[in-house]
């Protein structure tokens, strides 16, 4: 069985493949060979002051004959200990056996997926001549988000929002500098979403810190996290609400803390990712539509991305063989 950690995994999967990949997935959705579970999260404390969770990702993707899990979890102390908010491995194995045959980060690779539906999102959504992008979170997300829609979109500018203001700067040097494009630190969400055609909500804000009133005609909104850091009133008041999945989207919609969301119209829900892709329902129909898409994730994605990773990992010798047995 192939091990990759972190190190061995970055920058193995360019932003094109990591899309095509995506995009597959949901076209396999629609196909009927994808079979994945949702799973309620485990919440668990460990005393006073902590509140953690754990959740597993189950998919089986028929075309590539891979079965595998994410699991994944984590906690609000992960950040003071210097580790990210969301922590995950992945293991693979082979669909007609159950043989598992490589296990990895997945940590990294639900960066990669996450930026990747966000984008294909957009494809479908955004104003094909977006130019200005507003990144409302700059953590591992934000940089995903902005690499990923960078593929697609003749970027120009990109207003950059971090809760600590040292945070965005420092994303504003690196990718100003990785990109080659202008991207600027702002102090203020509503002065960084005032003139942008896509927003990228990747906060881990537990309330909104957008308004549903400083989205200008003709921008598309690409949410990770549904309305938990965005004004839920515009579910209702956006001209297309896209959910990424119907299935799953609809179950984590209807379950706590999305089901506690005051003012979030699910009935709203114009169409999924999955019917546009079909062509049966359609995108970005007219320049002043404001739209949003939101999408919880899949393990499919996952599972996806993840077998991308490591057939890329065995071209190039990467990794470390153990045995099990």
């Amino acid at each position: 069985m192939l091990v990759l950690n972190k190190n061995e995994i970055d920058g193995l999967l360019d932003w094109p493949t990591i899309i095509d990949t995506c995009e597959k997935v949901f076209q396999w959705i629609d196909e009927g060979e994808v079979v994945q579970e949702h799973l309620s999260p485990m919440y668990y404390s460990l005393g006073p002051g902590h509140k953690g969770f754990a959740l597993p990702f189950p998919a089986c993707i028929k075309p590539l004959n891979v079965v595998g899990n994410k699991w994944g979890g984590g906690s609000r102390q992960n950040r003071s200990k210097g580790l990210p908010s969301f922590i995950a491995s992945i293991i693979l194995n082979h669909a007609d056996t159950a043989q598992p045959f490589a296990i990895m980060d997945g940590t990294c690779v639900t960066s990669m997926r996450t930026g990747g539906h966000a984008a294909l999102g957009a494809k479908y959504l955004a104003r094909p001549d977006s130019q200005t992008i507003a990144v409302i979170g700059c953590g591992a997300e934000g940089g995903s988000f902005l690499c990923a829609l960078n593929t697609l979109f003749d970027l120009q500018k990109v207003n950059a929002v971090a809760r600590h203001p040292e945070s965005a700067r420092r994303y504003a040097e690196k990718y100003s500098r990785l990109l080659d494009l202008e991207v600027e630190p702002f102090g203020s969400a509503k002065d960084a979403v005032a003139e942008a055609d896509i927003i990228c909500m990747c906060t881990s804000a537990d309330k909104p810190v957008v308004s549903e009133e400083w989205i200008k005609p003709g921008t598309h909104v690409a949410a990770t996290r549904a309305f938990i850091d965005y004004d839920p009133i515009f579910s209702k008041t956006a001209d297309k609400w896209v959910l990424g999945n119907r299935d799953t989207d609809l179950r984590w919609l209807k379950k706590p803390p999305f089901a506690d969301i005051e003012n979030l119209f699910v009935d709203s829900v114009y169409t999924d990712l999955v019917d546009i892709i079909a062509g049966r329902a359609p995108g970005r129909e007219h320049d002043d539509e404001r739209t949003i898409m939101t999408h919880m994730g899949m393990g499919a994605l996952d599972i996806a991305v993840g077998y991308e990773v490591y057939k890329r990992a065995v071209e190039r010798d990467l990794g470390k063989t153990i045995s099990l047995a």
